[in-house]
């Protein structure tokens, strides 16, 4: 490739910018065509390459327009990965906090025997008695009003028993029908999923006692037999309706401990009706937050 002769002129030939036409007709006319040609050559790659950096910048308006549409894109898009989000992460701690408590009253069977045949006259040693199989993030408080900041101490929540798990679930015991009789019970345990807004259906649920060892019970109705069962399935409605939380904690649980479709999670944004958010916003309920 080095020992072939080229018919081109040599560089310093071609950088000569004083050839002329006359020096040309002296020396050998090819030489010159070759020069003009090579420097000819050269302007046109020049000139498309300069083009071609002109057509790869963008103009400011093509920049905003750009900006704009992901901004709508964004707009669309992120509450609902947020929702789904949401329903997704709700979905496991509610399924990992009955788990939590049904396994603490099997444990709790095994130890002291039946629920059925516990008999205590103070409904919160029903809860006491699981606690002994439940590690919570701060010790619950059982002292009901005392719990609470002076200006909830009326509330109905006023005799409950307060408590969060390790996973950041707050929860509330409620003996809601103020029986010691182990039959149907209606002690009731909520569970807070979020720790700003308690939204019925959604961050807010609630379960009987006996749900614990056995779904089919159905703890929202007054009935003369001794326990009651579920005939109709639940539904839940975005609604403060009472026992509309229960409801919908239970459908969750019939529908495999997942939000179905029909559940309709998005749709719901009822806030639980009592003095629960304004004691969320405070942050200063005993077993809740504090010790």
């Amino acid at each position: 490739m080095y020992g072939a002769k080229s018919s081109f002129a040599k560089p310093s030939e071609c950088n000569d910018l004083a050839i002329t036409t006359q020096t040309a007709s002296a020396r050998n006319d090819s030489a010159f065509c070759h020069c003009e040609e090579r420097r000819d050559v050269a302007i046109a790659k020049l000139v498309k390459y300069d083009s071609k950096r002109k057509k790869a910048a963008f103009t400011l308006a093509e920049v905003l327009i750009t900006l704009a549409i992901i901004g709508i894109v964004a707009a669309l898009t992120i509450p609902t990965l947020l929702t789904k989000y949401e329903k997704i992460a709700t979905q496991t701690k509610i399924r990992s906090d009955y788990s939590i408590f049904a396994n603490a009253l099997k444990m709790a069977e095994y130890e002291y025997g039946q629920i059925e045949s516990w008999n205590f006259s103070d409904g919160k040693d029903y809860f006491r008695r699981l606690a002994e199989f439940i590690k919570f993030d701060i010790n619950p408080c059982y002292e009901g009003r005392d719990c609470l900041p002076e200006d909830y101490k009326g509330a109905y929540y006023s005799d409950s028993v307060y408590f969060r798990l390790k996973n950041g679930t707050y929860g509330l015991y409620i003996d809601s029908s103020n029986t010691t009789s182990p039959k149907n019970l209606k002690h009731m345990i909520y569970f807070i999923t979020n720790d700003k807004k308690a939204i019925v259906g959604r961050t807010y649920f609630r379960y009987s006692l006996m749900n614990f060892k056995n779904l089919n019970i159905q703890s929202n109705v007054t009935c003369g037999s001794t326990i009651c069962y579920w005939h109709d399935l639940p539904s839940c409605a975005n609604s403060d309706a009472a026992w509309n939380d229960y409801e919908c904690s239970m459908k969750f649980a019939f529908d495999g401990f997942r939000f179905k479709d029909d559940y309709k999670f998005e749709d719901l944004n009822t806030p639980q009706h009592g003095a629960l958010n304004p004691m969320l916003e405070e942050k200063q309920v005993r077993g809740w937050t504090i010790n």
